[in-house]
């Protein structure tokens, strides 16, 4: 195992970013999966699915910072200011990923009271496995900070 000079694990954290990636790409193509041929908006409209918006940008949001944080971190992760920055695009990453597993959860479960009417994404199978990989990628994040806080950021 090597460390840099802050004595952060890297040989843990950039895999940990790295999955966390691969992880957003995967729920982006759950979520979005269920449109078929139609644009998320006419699908969002037909299904009175509106806040699957908030997930998809709270994923996308989150997978380009942790994606720019993974590049810049063999150049700066020597730096304090970068190294504290990491720390709190990390912090707010675990909030805004259990709010979008929420939501995922949400419309998951069938979204009551609207879910039975709209027989196209009632238990939706790509929206469960969706909800489990938030929740995964919530539990990433919490150990990209936990390792963070441990090695004194």
């Amino acid at each position: 195992m090597w460390y840099v000079s802050s004595g952060r694990p890297y040989d843990l954290i950039c895999p940990l970013m790295e999955d966390s990636t691969i992880l957003a790409a995967a729920i982006l193509g759950l979520v979005l999966g269920p449109m078929g041929g139609s644009s998320f908006h006419d699908f969002v409209i037909r299904t009175n699915t509106e806040w699957q918006g908030a997930v998809v940008g709270i994923v996308s949001t989150w997978a380009i910072f942790t994606a720019v944080l993974l590049m810049t971190s063999f150049l700066a992760n020597s730096v304090h200011m970068w190294r504290k920055v990491d720390a709190h695009v990390t912090l707010i990453a675990i909030l805004a990923y259990l709010l979008a597993s929420c939501l995922e959860a949400y419309y998951a479960a069938c979204y009551p009271p609207n879910g039975p009417r709209i027989n196209l994404v009632c238990h939706r199978a790509e929206w469960i496995i969706a909800t489990i990989l938030c929740f995964i990628n919530t539990a990433l994040y919490v150990a990209d900070f936990a390792l963070s806080w441990l090695s004194g950021q």
